[in-house]
């Protein structure tokens, strides 16, 4: 029998022997890999406690570009953490309304504790229910 190469219309050809179009990456530097941004400011009141959070990303190891889905199965990284402030700035308001946040019992929200320090500094109030 001679053997020749010729090009012929792949329906002739048996679909069970032919090879592979693809080929499994083996290289190291050709996994996913999950990436953290840096810890977030501790969101909490003047001596509180509070949480840091951190964006998380998926990644090819050697090129760094997105790697969409290909993470999942992967350990994934913690993405919060409780923080406490131990209060080392200047604790001073950020609004010309923080003089009526006390009045209106914000102080109790995190969020108005932090922008408005100095007027909710002296103010004790129950929790948020």
């Amino acid at each position: 029998m001679e053997s020749s190469s010729k090009l012929v219309n792949e329906k002739l050809c048996d679909a069970a022997s032919r090879p592979l179009t693809n080929k499994e990456c083996r290289n190291p530097l050709c996994r996913p890999v999950w990436n953290t941004s840096h810890w977030s400011e501790c969101l909490a009141g003047c001596g509180e406690s509070g949480v840091q959070t951190r964006m998380l990303t998926c990644s090819w190891k050697g090129n760094g570009n997105p790697a969409g889905r290909s993470c999942e199965g992967l350990p994934r990284p913690v993405l919060t953490r409780p923080c406490f402030n131990n209060c080392t700035h200047e604790c001073v308001d950020a609004s010309d309304y923080c003089s009526i946040v006390p009045m209106m019992k914000l102080c109790r929200f995190t969020n108005f504790r932090i922008k408005c320090c100095h007027s909710c500094s002296s103010m004790i109030e129950d929790p948020p229910s």
